[in-house]
């Protein structure tokens, strides 16, 4: 309330404010004053307010509170000096359950954040997102094998301090599948040739492979590039040429190390003549050699001729 008075107000040192940690408050006033006051912000100029207390030295305040003052001279007081200190508090944020994680390649896990006094937004930041992700709700997204440490922050408000936790992630290998075999393993065959693969690892679910007349390059997580898929893990292949077969057993999130593998197929020259009929080839690189030559078969009675182009 407003009263005219000749008693001056005391003064407060530090001034109102929002403060970070608790503050220690000296009142003072006209020399002969002395200084009543209250920390509930009741009126210290109410007659038999419980509440008031005569100042004699400073006080500390540990948490947001209206100061309310009033110096007295004899029996007329001043007006009452009011004063709040908002002393910021911490959230109170922890992390529940695993505070560090361990995580293997490509498997995700949950940041969860214990937070009593409900105080938003709470933020999730890496340093280092090439390994491991966080998003807006906390969840880990892993993507290589590294190091990756999560910045879970709140800002900060006029009531609540900032706080920031940092939780770990270390993202490793999985174990790669086992037991790819391939069935010969590469050589070289004068006819067409059957290829075995087949994976007995229990995690494995499908063969994925490729023939060309190369190996398939690899993507960062050393996957083929490109591939043909075959949803079991057993399967025959019939070659009928040369090439360079890669092959891959594939799991959930996790797969074999590439093989790789070389066949030279030397498939012979044949051709079958039905008897009385004849026939003209034209073989436009010739024949290299006698045995290539009689690597052709021709039916009794049958006529022919070889031409060169």
């Amino acid at each position: 309330e407003d009263v005219a008075s000749a008693v001056a107000a005391p003064t407060y040192s530090p001034a109102a404010g929002t403060y970070d940690e608790p503050v220690s408050v000296a009142l003072s006033a006209d020399a002969g004053a002395t200084i009543l006051y209250t920390l509930d912000g009741s009126n210290p100029r109410t007659e038999g307010n419980a509440a008031v207390e005569t100042y004699s030295v400073p006080f500390e305040i540990a948490e947001t509170t209206v100061v309310n003052a009033v110096a007295k001279v004899g029996a007329e007081m001043s007006a009452v000096a009011e004063a709040k200190y908002v002393i910021r508090k911490s959230p109170g944020l922890s992390i529940y359950g695993t505070q560090e994680f361990t995580i293997e390649l490509l498997e995700e896990g949950s940041i969860i954040v214990d937070n009593p006094n409900k105080v938003e937004p709470i933020t999730y930041k890496s340093s280092n997102p090439q390994v491991a992700y966080a998003d807006k709700t906390g969840h880990i997204f892993t993507y290589a094998v590294g190091e990756a440490v999560i910045s879970v922050k709140y800002a900060g408000d006029e009531i609540y301090l900032p706080q920031e936790l940092l939780v770990p992630v270390k993202v490793i290998a999985k174990e790669p599948l086992a037991g790819l075999t391939v069935t010969p393993e590469g050589g070289t065959y004068n006819d067409l040739t059957e290829v075995s693969i087949q994976c007995t690892d229990a995690r494995a679910k499908a063969l994925w492979y490729y023939i060309g007349d190369k190996p398939m390059t690899l993507d960062e997580l050393g996957i083929l590039n490109e591939f043909e898929i075959n949803k079991s893990t057993t399967m025959t292949l019939k070659l009928d040429h040369s090439c360079v077969l890669s092959v891959q057993a594939m799991g959930d999130n996790v797969w074999s190390e590439p093989q790789f593998i070389t066949y030279t197929i030397n498939m012979p020259l044949r051709a079958d003549f039905e008897a009385g009929e004849s026939y003209e080839t034209v073989y436009n690189n010739g024949f290299d050699t006698d045995a290539d030559l009689k690597e052709w078969e021709v039916s009794a009675g049958s006529s022919w001729k070889l031409a060169t182009s």
